[in-house]
């Protein structure tokens, strides 16, 4: 825990912390504050976003299931891309069964991590290059059916929703606490980038995929560099809290992803400088003051930060457990295949 420091009702926070491009937030300039306990009122905000990115769950039984190896599910595939992989016979393979319904099989001649990341991945280029596929990153995921468990593939992670295979993520909540109020980083993420998919959105301090061959806490220091410049001592101090959840379905792309959710207190004279290009600002607010952004607007914030936010507003007691819906809500965090 670092120093926390006190000041006398009235007196404006003059050195507090600016964003990047040197504007202190008209949160924290001026004013009394109140105590980092307050209560927000209302649940109804925070549902909008638990419904956009558990969108569509019902048309998942339209799907086809995905097996690989010695018939394990690992994904699932909309009938339209089903039909493209038809394309490719020497690969995938197609079958019906009475229980589970239409399935596709990678090729048991694929008989090792190697040859079927060389196969699949080859596809998934030839189709990239017809349009079928956007947004490649260069950045591969593993493919397995649990966390840990040994990767079947590895698949390039703009064609992970097409093969609806799951995706970990690890995001990051850096927080102070200054005349015992909680003040929350936040980081605007960058307007022009091509494959951004959340432009100009609100978002973590830090996030991001969660890779092959890295632990959660190795992946949140990696990324605490890049995204925020957090000094590695600083980062090593980060707390795992929680995983989210959440199943997403748009048009032929199935989102099953889970985030681990970690803490981070930082001092409260500390700054965040962006290494990597995806970050334009940081601000800092006050919690109360994210959770109105929040609760007023899907479009700010992106997605699945936005859920992580609302399970950090439980655990530091800013959700009401007398307003309707407070269990549900708080169960809806974990919609997903948490595996």
């Amino acid at each position: 825990m670092y120093p926390r420091p006190n000041r006398q009702p009235g007196v404006p926070f003059s050195d507090f912390p600016i964003d990047q491009v040197g504007n202190k937030s008209p949160m924290v300039t001026h004013g009394t504050p109140s105590r980092y306990s307050l209560v927000i009122e209302g649940l109804e905000g925070y549902w909008a976003h638990v419904k956009r990115c558990n969108s569509n769950r019902d048309k998942r039984k339209e799907f086809y299931t995905f097996v690989a190896g010695q018939g394990l599910h690992v994904g699932f595939v909309h009938p339209k891309f089903a039909d493209e992989l038809r394309r490719f016979p020497g690969i995938f393979t197609f079958s019906e069964n009475k229980s589970v319904g239409n399935i596709i099989h990678l090729s048991r001649t694929l008989s090792n991590e190697k040859d079927c990341t060389a196969a699949v991945g080859g596809v998934m280029q030839i189709l990239a290059q017809e349009g079928k596929i956007h947004s490649w990153r260069n950045e591969r995921y593993p493919v397995v059916t649990s966390f840990g468990s040994p990767s079947m593939f590895w698949l390039e992670r703009a064609c992970v929703p097409y093969l609806g295979t799951k995706a970990y993520h690890t995001h990051l909540n850096g927080f102070t606490i200054v005349d015992g109020e909680m003040f929350l980083w936040v980081s605007i993420r960058v307007e022009d980038k091509m494959h951004q998919d959340f432009p100009g959105k609100f978002d973590h301090l830090v996030a991001g995929g969660q890779p092959i061959n890295m632990t959660p806490k190795e992946n949140v220091m990696r990324y605490a560099h890049l995204r925020a410049n957090v000094p590695a001592e600083m980062a090593e101090k980060a707390v795992p809290v929680r995983t989210i959840s959440y199943e997403q379905i748009d048009g032929m792309k199935i989102k099953r992803d889970v985030i681990f959710c970690y803490d981070l207190e930082v001092p409260y004279f500390w700054q965040p400088k962006n290494n990597d290009g995806e970050i334009d600002a940081f601000k800092i607010l006050r919690v109360s003051e994210v959770a109105r952004i929040i609760r007023s607007s899907t479009g700010s914030y992106k997605a699945n930060s936005a859920l992580v936010v609302i399970d950090f507003l439980y655990r530091h007691g800013f959700i009401n457990p007398n307003e309707h819906g407070y269990l549900e809500l708080q169960q809806a965090l974990q919609q997903g295949d948490n595996e």
